[in-house]
């Protein structure tokens, strides 16, 4: 029988939402912590770079591993129906491109005000990249080119950019993909990443940014997402996986003593330690930690995603992602007249209601305004599945897999 937990796409699973609520979190911490103390008012910002905090960045990693995870999972589940590309594509641009344009809408009301000309927001404004590469998720390739994220208003959009050209792909690999061959072709292309990442360092050193930026560099994450949900929907392996949970809890405690190695080197973002090793790591990591939380639903990793608190901050990650930078900015320019720097209680307290206002107006977007646009995309339903397609695919996989074929 299969695994109602892991199987239903449809449900939503408590466990995921508070992994979502930890990737936000770590985001939060490194942009308004790790990157906001003034090192020359606060000497202990060289011991804390030597702690995990220094490694706080990847909760974008984390944020890969579960959209992987999820879209992966929905798509393998939906794999026979007969409208699979249109309603994911619908269901996607309802949840994710609603609130991406306003914010690039609010960006233009900015320039309608003069708010860009404003000399304490040059951080949210400075060496900002043509429009149009931020309203076709084509700013990675912009990045790249430049070796700078441009202003801080779509600084943090890069990440975006990867998913949605993720998305255009992985959709076709599913689809056309046998059931048989899924796998192992995932697991090729995990490990193809990292030899691209190293190749690029090799050859144009000059373009750092491409081992990180680029799309198919990063997608060892996203694809050991889909990999995993690929995993639990085989009743062999689930049930293997939880019969030996305590095997887990002994591989992500060596898994993290990697990670916190790599907090306490201070590995740069373009290394070739990184390229060939770090990011795969950190990706095999919280894959272990996803699985460790949704196989074992007693186990204390699932007893901490389930915290209200971290669900609901999972629920809205989305919109604190988008916006918690430009209320930073729009807040330490305007009350400070300057960047988003900790140098004392005035601009501690600046950061702290820059981080009030972003948890307020994620959840206002999310209640009022982007969810009763996920809920008009659900009423795009998977249809049924094609009887005579899936005889045809199913005798073509079959027949794949016979002697001489």
């Amino acid at each position: 029988m299969s695994d109602p937990l892991i199987l239903n796409s449809g449900r939503r699973v408590p466990e995921l939402d508070g992994l979502r609520g930890i990737a936000i979190l770590l985001v939060l911490v490194w942009h308004y912590l790790t990157n906001q103390l003034a090192p020359e008012h606060f000497p202990i910002m060289g011991l804390l770079m030597r702690t995990p905090l220094s490694v706080t960045w990847s909760g974008v990693d984390l944020f890969f591993v579960l959209s992987g995870f999820l879209i992966g999972g929905i798509l393998i589940d939906q794999r026979e129906s007969a409208s699979f590309f249109r309603t994911f594509y619908v269901r996607r641009a309802c949840r994710i491109v609603p609130l991406y344009y306003a914010l690039i809408g609010a960006f233009l009301l900015t320039v309608a005000f003069g708010l860009t000309a404003d000399g304490r927001l040059d951080w949210l404004f400075r060496k900002l990249h043509p429009l149009w590469t931020y309203a076709t998720f084509t700013q990675s390739f912009a990045i790249c080119q430049t070796g700078t994220l441009g202003g801080s208003w779509f600084g943090v959009t890069w990440s975006l950019a990867i998913e949605e050209q993720f998305y255009l792909v992985l959709p076709a690999v599913v689809y056309f993909c046998s059931r048989r061959h899924l796998p192992f072709l995932l697991a090729a292309l995990i490990c193809l990443a990292p030899v691209l990442r190293v190749f690029l360092l090799l050859v144009w050193p000059q373009y750092s940014p491409l081992s990180y930026i680029l799309m198919p560099c990063r997608a060892d994450s996203l694809l050991a997402g889909v990999l995993a949900a690929w995993a639990l929907r085989v009743p062999a392996i689930t049930a293997n996986l939880r019969s030996n949970a305590g095997r887990l809890y002994w591989v992500g405690g060596a898994l993290l003593a990697g990670v916190l190695l790599i907090g306490y080197s201070q590995q740069p973002f373009a290394s070739n330690f990184m390229s060939l090793f770090g990011y795969t790591w950190m990706a095999v990591f919280y894959v272990t930690v996803l699985i460790m939380g949704v196989v074992e639903p007693r186990g204390p990793v699932s007893w901490v995603c389930r915290w209200a608190a971290l669900r609901k901050l999972g629920i809205i990650a989305y919109g604190v992602y988008l916006l918690h930078q430009p209320m930073s900015g729009l807040c330490h320019g305007l009350l400070d007249g300057g960047e988003p720097w900790i140098t004392g209680l005035r601009s501690a307290g600046i950061t702290l209601l820059a981080l009030a206002f972003t948890i307020l107006l994620a959840l206002l977007s999310y209640r009022l305004f982007e969810k009763p646009i996920i809920d008009f995309g659900h009423r795009f339903r998977y249809a049924p599945p094609d009887p005579d397609r899936r005889e045809r695919r199913e005798r073509g996989e079959s027949g794949s897999a016979t002697p001489g074929a």
